[in-house]
């Protein structure tokens, strides 16, 4: 194993730490026009102001943010990332099919990706009912148990899976439930989620391909009560829509 300068041996939790930390600056930053505070990072971070102030001086040296009025915003290298990934970009060509499946419900309709062990919203149409689901965009939410999450989960290869559910789900009972359902996804390309992430919420997920690799999902929710009746008729809709959208990106 390699050793730091001074001899001592790197800590892989401590650089885990600061990746975290950068990740969590950029993302506070991302939910802000004004400008996030040092002071309310430090906060959320709960780390010292001096540890926070070095990175965010970092990220502003490099691009990724930019200081203004007192606070910090998301800088210039961070766009064109997103540029640079979005090849074609999948939101435009998604829209209009998630536009379509919202009017066969008129539930809400939610494309996302994933972001690590989370899940993130990029872009939803809401239903018109008064009683709807409204998703928080750009914001994460852990893989278990959204429909989302359960399909790339899905993908996993077997250690990768076994490593991921042993360190979110400690009952084994919970655990080998998890992985019959996974299988049964891996057979029918739909995931459901019955209230597990938002009481009294259903979600069905399909997934997104681009030259064979998994880049998204697409989710119709609502009210538990009114679309658990529709569940066959709403897995085979997402999943005709998913593979909408992937013909869409070749």
């Amino acid at each position: 194993m390699m050793a730091d300068n001074d001899g001592r041996q790197p800590n892989p939790e401590k650089e885990h730490r600061t990746v975290s930390r950068i990740a969590s600056i950029l993302e506070a930053a991302a939910h802000t026009r004004d400008g996030v505070r040092l002071s309310t990072i430090a906060d959320e971070l709960d780390a010292p102001k001096s540890s926070v102030h070095g990175l965010l001086k970092g990220l502003v040296a490099v691009g990724y943010l930019t200081e203004q009025g007192g606070g910090y915003v998301i800088g210039p290298a961070v766009q064109m990332l997103v540029q640079a990934a979005e090849q074609p970009p999948l939101t435009g060509r998604a829209r209009p099919v998630m536009s379509r499946l919202h009017r066969l419900f008129d539930e809400t309709v939610i494309l996302g990706t994933r972001a690590g062990d989370s899940i993130l919203y990029l872009s939803s149409i809401e239903s018109t009912q008064l009683v709807k689901y409204s998703p928080p965009i750009n914001k994460r939410r852990p893989l278990l148990p959204t429909s989302m999450g359960k399909v790339y989960l899905a993908e996993l290869p077997p250690r990768q899976l076994d490593r991921y559910l042993r360190r979110q789900v400690p009952e084994a009972t919970a655990r080998a439930a998890y992985l019959e359902e996974l299988e049964e996804i891996r057979g029918t390309g739909v995931a459901f989620n019955h209230a597990e992430t938002v009481p009294g919420v259903f979600g069905a997920a399909s997934g997104i391909r681009q030259a064979g690799r998994l880049i998204g999902c697409l989710t119709i929710a609502g009210p538990l009560e009114r679309l658990q009746a529709q569940e066959k008729a709403i897995g085979t809709a997402v999943k005709s829509a998913a593979r909408d959208v992937s013909d869409r990106l070749r």
